[in-house]
């Protein structure tokens, strides 16, 4: 026995059709039959043979993760697996023995057995046409059919009779925890192609200069590493500029900047939806699959009627109000626009198969123009059963439009953030109105355009939005069309088709899809927004602590949108089902998701008091004292400014992160001086 749990799916018909008899389905042979998907997977042989008695051709799904003790690497022949996989090859060595399948499709899986450490399922993670299954997925066995025609084999000499489940090698391990080789360690390190050459020097720039060095020995460590590494090279003037642009910081302050606005952890896209990766994997750089995510959960908040779940006091519906900040010049409508397209398909159905946006604004549509009116927003609303999405790239757009009388309505945001009923009086003294309303928006803009737009954290609109703050400066960067924009192109188009298809299950619905978490779900969620009310207790801003307690509303929508979005790529029938539970990596994906934006919000709300707001971390390291100290000095620097002990510990952790302070010896530490900053020689 090989202990590995499994449950039925659905099979190909010979037709070319699947046995879901969905004439649409997308993915042919491949979903579960049963109603709890790879969570109903058993290793009762009672159980197993009841499912495969009542339907004897129904392929065979085995959930990987440490129920199973193995995960899989999916190797896909149509998208550039085998040459990914040889790179990697080539770089860290083979593969061992293990077992190995063929599929039907031409690809091949790799198993091996699950190590100590989560390994989280991924697609495009290791290379293109690379996939990972590991905890919150599943794999398909032989003899299951393809949708090909053709079955998984395993290959000669790897079935489970003729060969044992290897141990993962490290390298393999490494690169799926993001431990891969740091840039500077030399050749060994993965190339660096276009789309990533700039953030990954940009980054080696700034943890050079966080440790002292000068403008000139960055510039020389770059340019080795741009002609090692970067395929192709950077010029040596972009290069010079890069190590200008970091230099311009003092050793400490760009950490300093980059710690008040992290980045999303690495893992946290791996825990995404597949459809959802595949669209972020269009995207090289990190952070324009950041921007791309935040934009993009508006529209698909949108794209999801009648789903709702049950907080304390209130029900909630996945809508959300997300902003992103940036520079000039900094590319940031690129990846809002393709997150607005994702809904496109909705728009038109919407409208009548349109090929544009039909106004006016009484005409039903998915997307509302935030240049207009308090009464046409409401017209809008109404015109679309009290929903509606809000997708500007200029928050200008929106500050021309509220300085008018007649077109402030920044209140009725904030009332249908969270489903108030929102009316206005007309002139004419009759009164426009909408119950329960349900409001999606991304808004972009440069620091000053939204500073102008949401003008402090007090007016109530702030706590309840989500924002995310591009860090760095806008830089060159080539113009050239890429052999990759039509193969983006025909992502995005299929992307915005199966969104279209999921509105449409969930539209004829004549109840509420209800969403729940599981009870130890519910404590990881309770202990995110504690954690983040202490965050919001430390900065010198009481209304911060209302943006920590809204968070957990924001971190439910969030894990909304990505089990729907799983369930429906999964074949689930969300026009029937009456409930959806939340799954492990949707609710972890949320939480660390929420934490970034709730920090980023923190730290721009510096931003919007015109520096006159100093970090916690700046305040308590101006009270700590300049000879050596221990943690009662901490304690009671930090209670000088109201914080409290936990408060203190957390705060001082991120001095001694950022290098601010440092430890002399167990349970010592004292504040860092430039004469201890270390210099290379």
């Amino acid at each position: 026995m090989l202990g590995w749990y499994v449950f039925p799916v659905q099979t190909p018909r010979h037709d070319g059709s699947c046995t879901c008899g969905n004439s649409g389905c997308s993915n042919i042979g491949k979903h579960p039959r049963t109603p709890h998907g790879f969570n109903d997977a058993t290793i009762d042989p009672e159980q197993i043979r009841k499912w495969w008695t009542t339907r004897p051709e129904a392929n065979i799904g085995v959930r990987t993760g440490p129920k199973s003790g193995l995960f899989a690497l999916d190797v896909d022949l149509h998208s550039g697996g085998y040459e990914s996989l040889d790179d990697l090859i080539t770089s860290y060595g083979d593969l061992p023995d293990t077992l190995i399948a063929e599929t039907g499709g031409g690809g091949k899986h790799y198993f091996f057995r699950h190590p100590d450490v989560p390994v989280r399922c991924s697609a495009g993670k290791l290379g293109s046409g690379l996939d990972v299954r590991g905890e919150g997925g599943y794999i398909i066995v032989a003899p299951s059919q393809h949708a090909s025609g053709k079955g998984y084999v395993w290959e000669l000499g790897s079935a489970p009779d003729e060969a044992e489940l290897a141990e993962a090698p490290e390298w393999l391990l490494d690169e799926l925890q993001g431990r891969g080789p740091e840039l500077g360690e030399g050749s060994v390190g993965k190339t660096l192609l276009e789309g990533s050459r700039n953030e990954s020097l940009t980054s080696l720039a700034g943890s050079m200069r966080r440790r002292g060095m000068s403008e000139e020995a960055i510039g020389a460590a770059l340019q080795a590493e741009n002609r090692l590494r970067c395929n192709p090279p950077l010029s040596e003037e972009e290069v010079q500029r890069i190590a200008h642009s970091v230099s311009r910081y003092a050793p400490a302050e760009r950490q300093e900047q980059l710690d008040d606005y992290p980045e999303v952890p690495d893992h946290v896209f791996g825990l995404l939806p597949e459809s959802i990766q595949r669209t972020l994997n269009c995207f090289s750089s990190k952070q324009q699959k950041t921007i791309l995510l935040v934009a993009r959960m508006a529209v698909d908040g949108a794209c999801m009627p009648n789903v709702w779940t049950q907080m304390e006091t209130a029900e909630y519906a996945p809508d959300v109000i997300n902003f992103i900040i940036g520079p000039p010049a900094s590319d940031k409508s690129i990846a809002v626009n393709y997150g607005k397209r994702i809904g496109m398909s909705v728009e038109q159905h919407l409208a009548g198969h349109a090929q544009e946006p039909v106004y006016p604004m009484q005409t039903r549509c998915l997307f509302l123009p935030g240049n207009t009116s308090a009464s046409a927003l409401i017209h809008g609303l109404q015109a679309n059963g009290g929903s509606g999405c809000i997708v500007e790239s200029e928050s200008d757009v929106l500050n021309s439009a509220t300085r008018q009388e007649w077109g402030e309505f920044k209140h009725l945001i904030r009332q249908a953030a969270s489903h108030e009923d929102i009316s206005i009086n007309r002139v004419d003294g009759g009164r426009l109105w909408v119950a329960n309303p349900r409001l999606s928006a991304c808004i972009t803009g440069t620091p000053d355009q939204c500073t102008r737009f949401l003008q402090s954290t007090e007016n109530g609109l702030y706590s309840r939005i989500n924002l995310f703050r591009i860090s760095g400066v806008a830089r060159p960067r080539s113009q050239r069309p890429s052999t990759r924009n039509a193969e983006r192109e025909e992502i995005f188009e299929r992307e915005q088709n199966l969104n279209l298809a999921m509105y449409q299950l969930l539209a004829v619905r004549s109840e509420k899809l209800l969403f729940e978490l599981s009870p130890p779900q519910w404590e990881r969620h309770d202990a995110m927004v504690e954690e983040l009310f202490d965050l919001a207790q430390m900065e010198d801003d009481e209304y911060l602590r209302a943006s920590a307690l809204r968070a957990g509303i924001s971190a439910i929508r969030f894990a909304m949108q990505f089990a729907v979005r799983r369930a429906f790529d999964r074949g689930v029938r969300l026009d029937v089902i009456n409930c959806l539970v939340a799954e492990d990596g949707d609710v972890d994906a949320a939480i660390e998701l929420t934490k970034v934006l709730v920090r980023h919000a923190f730290a721009f709300s510096r931003e919007l008091a015109g520096g006159r707001k100093e970090s916690p971390e700046k305040r308590m390291l101006e009270l700590l004292p300049d000879t050596e100290y221990r943690r009662a000095e901490i304690v009671a620097a930090a209670s000088r400014i109201g914080f409290k002990e936990r408060s203190a510990d957390t705060c001082h952790k991120r001095l001694l992160d950022r290098g601010s302070v440092v430890k002399v010896r167990h349970g010592v530490f004292r504040k860092k001086t430039e004469s201890s900053i270390q210099t290379p020689e």
